[in-house]
């Protein structure tokens, strides 16, 4: 049985550590490896961890985005909690409930659709009636263009068509399943992004390279808070947001390498 290592970065986000109950459970769940990094380095977080028996990892200098700070915990992972090639890699926010049956559904669609990298059913709230937009085509200018103009975002997945496993461009990195050995070969997340489209860029790498779509898994359930800091003009996630979407074009849209979207090269 693959070991699952769950990575959980908080951004100061100590309180919704202590109060995810989700955390303890899976604490004590067979073949899981936990662990809290922490990149601002709250003592809270900290004696909360050391208190629970939860591993963690203090972030030492700089402040790391969140491709920086998950990289780090594959390190870690690999050096001292013995990961390899066949086990599983998550990145999981502090604001996503993932209960111990969600782990065990989890694992049974992982073993029934093998693959080397999911994404699993959000919701924005605990009764799992409100769809996260959490998998999506991959980003285009003219989807800007669209949204400015009040037309709707282009790249946003109806999630009713999937009612079984089904592959889409990317997923939000909010909770993100990868094959270690992938994450691996693929040099884990680009730390030029700080703290969007990171998710974007490794899900397209991961096709381009390996020829892997994300795996969407409807029936594993969970809920994301969410924050949506990016919608905030004056906001820095405002601006980080702009630099990472800027850096992504520039990688992977000018020159004539648009990536196509799913829809148009089949849904195999």
């Amino acid at each position: 049985m693959s070991v699952i290592h769950i990575a959980i970065v908080s951004h100061g986000h100590s309180s919704e550590i202590s109060d995810n109950h989700c955390l303890l459970e899976l604490l004590g769940a067979p073949g899981v490896r936990l662990l809290v990094v922490d990149n601002l380095g709250q003592p809270a977080l900290r004696s909360y961890c050391q208190e629970k028996g939860i591993p963690y990892l203090k972030n030492a200098g700089r402040t790391r985005g969140f491709g920086a700070n998950n990289n780090l915990a594959f390190k870690y992972f690999k050096e001292h909690a013995g990961l390899k090639a066949s086990d599983i890699f998550i990145c999981c926010n502090p604001d996503v409930e993932f209960s111990r049956r969600a782990l065990e559904k989890l694992r049974e669609e992982i073993s029934a659709h093998p693959s080397s990298l999911y994404a699993i059913n959000l919701y924005t709230d605990r009764s799992y009636e409100k769809a996260d937009t959490s998998i999506r085509h991959f980003p285009r200018v003219k989807d800007y263009y669209w949204m400015i103009m009040g037309w709707g975002n282009p790249a946003r997945i109806d999630r009713d068509e999937f009612r079984a496993p089904s592959r889409c461009d990317w997923a939000a990195g909010s909770f993100l399943v990868f094959n270690a050995g992938m994450f691996e070969a693929l040099g884990g997340f680009d730390e030029g992004y700080f703290m969007y489209f990171e998710d974007t860029d490794i899900c397209l790498r991961a096709w381009r390279r390996f020829g892997e779509r994300v795996l969407y898994l409807p029936s594993v359930k969970a809920y994301h808070k969410g924050g949506f800091h990016n919608r905030n003009l004056f906001s820095p996630h405002f601006y980080w947001y702009l630099g990472s979407m800027l850096r992504y074009f520039r990688r992977f849209y000018l020159g004539g390498r648009r990536p196509p979207r799913l829809t148009e090269v089949g849904h195999g």
